[in-house]
C-alpha cells in the first residue's frame, strides 16, 4: 500500500540523485543545447562583458540576450610622458617668453632699488640749491591709503613698491624654471599645471590688487607716474586680472585635454588684447617726443603678447573645425592665454621705473 510520501516522491527508479543528474546532463548534450549553450548564456550575463544587456526571450530553458554596443566615448586624455614634438616646442617657446619677461622685470626693479637706496642712504646727495629744479618730487609727499600716519616721500614709496614687485618677480622666475624641470621629468601636469601654475597666478592677483589699491587710495600718486591715465589703467588692470584669474582657475580642465572657458569663446581674448593695446600705446605716447630706452622693451613685450593672443584667437575661432581639437592644442591655448596676460604687470612697474630713473634721478644727476 502506498503512502502519501510515496506519491510525492514519485516512482522509485532505484538510482541515486547524482546518477539522475548525470543522466539528465547526458540527455541535454544529446539534444544539442547542454553545457555549451548554458556556458554561452552565463557568459552573456557576465559583468565583465562590454555589452549592454537590453532584453531577453526564453526558449528551451535557455535565455538569449539581446546585446547592444555602448556609445563610444571620445578619448580626451593626454599622454604627458610622450607629447609630440610640435606641442612640446610651442610649450617651451611660451615658457621661455615668460621667463625672459620675468627676468626683465626683476632686472628693471633691481636697478630702481639700487639707485633709490643710494639716495636714501645718502651715497648720492641732493644738490644744495634745488630752487632751480622744476620737480614736484621734492615738494610733495604721498599719503598711502589716505592715512596720515602713512605719509612718506616718493623715494620711500617707490622703495616699498619695488620690494613687493621684486619678490613677485623672483617667484615668477622660480615658477618658470619649475616648468622646465617638470618637462625633463615628464611631470608637466602633476607638478607644474596642477600645483605651481595656480600658485603663480594667485601671486599675480595679489600684486595686481596691491597696485590697484595703492594707486586708487593714495594721494599725490599722479606725481609718481606722471598723469591720471596711468592710474586709471593700473586700477583697470587690477580688476581685469582678478576676473580673469577666476576664469583661469575654472579652466584647468584644459590640462585633461578638454575645452576651457578661457579660450572657448573669443570675448575673453578680445578684451585682454584691447587692454594690452591700450597699455602699450600709453607707454609709447607718454614719452613723446623724448623717448628713452625703456620704451623699446615695453613696446616689444606688448607686441609679442598681442601676437600670442592673435594666434590663440585664430586657432580657436577661424581655424576651428567641427571635429574635437587635439588635447595638446587645448593645453597650448590655455598656456597662451595665461602667458599673454602677464605683460599687464609691466604697466605699473614701467610707469614707476620711468619716473624714478628718467624724470627724477636724471634731473638730479644733471644738477650735481
Amino acid at each position: 500500500m502506498e503512502t502519501a510520501g510515496d506519491w510525492d516522491s514519485g516512482p522509485d527508479t532505484g538510482m541515486s540523485p547524482s546518477e539522475t543528474h548525470n543522466q539528465a546532463q547526458h540527455k541535454e548534450e544529446e539534444l544539442g543545447w547542454g553545457s555549451d549553450v548554458e556556458h554561452s548564456c552565463y557568459q552573456s550575463a557576465s559583468p565583465s562583458s562590454s555589452h549592454i544587456l537590453a532584453g531577453y526571450n526564453a526558449e528551451e530553458n535557455c535565455v538569449d540576450f539581446l546585446q547592444v554596443e555602448p556609445e563610444k566615448s571620445v578619448n580626451v586624455s593626454i599622454n604627458w610622458e610622450s607629447l609630440n614634438l610640435t606641442s612640446l616646442v610651442w610649450m617651451v617657446v611660451i615658457k621661455v617668453f615668460d621667463l625672459a619677461f620675468s627676468l626683465y622685470i626683476v632686472g628693471l626693479i633691481c636697478y630702481c632699488i639700487y639707485i633709490n637706496s643710494n639716495v636714501l642712504l645718502s651715497k648720492i646727495s641732493l644738490p644744495s640749491n634745488t630752487s632751480n629744479i622744476d620737480m614736484d618730487w621734492l615738494d610733495h609727499n604721498i599719503t598711502v591709503l589716505g592715512r596720515s600716519q602713512w605719509t612718506m616721500s616718493p623715494n620711500h614709496f617707490t622703495l616699498i613698491f619695488s620690494i613687493f614687485h621684486i619678490v613677485y618677480g623672483v617667484i615668477a622666475i622660480i615658477c618658470d624654471l619649475i616648468f622646465f624641470q617638470s618637462m625633463f621629468k615628464k611631470m608637466i601636469k602633476t607638478r607644474y599645471i596642477d600645483t605651481v601654475l595656480p600658485v603663480h597666478r594667485l601671486f599675480f592677483v595679489v600684486i595686481s590688487g596691491f597696485d590697484g589699491i595703492m594707486f586708487a587710495s593714495s594721494t599725490n600718486i599722479t606725481i609718481l607716474v606722471g598723469d591720471v591715465f596711468a592710474v586709471i589703467l593700473i586700477i583697470l588692470i587690477s580688476i581685469l586680472v582678478l576676473v580673469d584669474t577666476f576664469m583661469i582657475l575654472v579652466s584647468f580642465k584644459a590640462a585633461d585635454g578638454k575645452t576651457a572657458l578661457v579660450f572657448s569663446r573669443p570675448w575673453r581674448n578680445l578684451v585682454m588684447m584691447t587692454v594690452i593695446i591700450l597699455t602699450t600705446l600709453y607707454a609709447v605716447a607718454s614719452q613723446h617726443p623724448l623717448y628713452t630706452w625703456d620704451v623699446g622693451p615695453s613696446l616689444g613685450w606688448g607686441v609679442l603678447s598681442i601676437l600670442v593672443i592673435l594666434k590663440c584667437l585664430v586657432d580657436t575661432t577661424m581655424c576651428k573645425t567641427t571635429e574635437p581639437s587635439p588635447p595638446e592644442d587645448n593645453v597650448l591655448h590655455f598656456l597662451m592665454c595665461i602667458s599673454s596676460s602677464n605683460v599687464l604687470g609691466l604697466c605699473s612697474v614701467g610707469a614707476v621705473a620711468h619716473s624714478l630713473i628718467f624724470d627724477y634721478y636724471r634731473t638730479i644727476f644733471d644738477h650735481l
